[in-house]
């Protein structure tokens, strides 16, 4: 079907590189994996990691996203493959739609 003449000026094929779930372990490699998959709207290595405060605000204005985001990460066993599985395809989903 892509192959076809018709198609095949009409799709870009781009792969997105996988979240490797041991990664995941650490604050470092969670934090940045959030933040690449745009979860964290602020860069962790200027703030989180570098012991400042974030100033990403929401719901709850008292709630430190990337704290409580490193706080529930570490709880998470088997699921930490499929959290990854998750930043993966939010990666591949704001690919698609800045490009």
């Amino acid at each position: 079907m892509f192959s076809s003449p018709n198609l095949a000026g009409d799709f870009d094929l781009h792969f997105i590189d996988g979240v490797p779930s041991r990664s995941l372990r650490n604050k470092p490699g969670l934090m940045s994996h959030a933040y690449k998959a745009k979860l964290l709207v602020e860069d962790p290595e200027k703030t989180f990691l570098a012991g400042k405060k974030t100033f990403q605000r929401g719901l709850w204005p008292d709630l430190d996203y990337a704290e409580e985001l490193w706080r529930k990460g570490r709880s998470i066993n088997r699921e930490r493959s499929v959290l990854a599985c998750l930043f993966a395809h939010l990666n591949a989903m704001a690919y698609a739609v800045e490009n």
